[in-house]
């Protein structure tokens, strides 16, 4: 499990687990799957946000299908 904090005092924290991200307002709130989250695509790692996208945009590294090798 991996998380990231949203960026710019966003009280959002976003978690990685299972190949699917989580989100929680605060830590003593349990984890819930973001919605739009796509189960043929295996995320692998949290890498940054897009801070000027809205609504706020991941960038990820992820096996899309049956892929070997990550992609961003």
């Amino acid at each position: 499990m991996a998380f990231l904090p949203a960026p710019g005092g966003d009280p959002w924290f976003f978690f990685l687990r299972d190949g699917a991200v989580y989100v929680s307002r605060t830590r003593r709130e349990m984890p819930v799957p973001l919605a739009g989250n796509d189960p043929a695509l295996h995320i692998t790692r949290l890498l940054a946000f897009d801070k000027h996208a809205s609504p706020l945009g991941f960038l990820v590294a992820a096996r899309p299908g049956d892929l070997q090798e990550e992609q961003l």
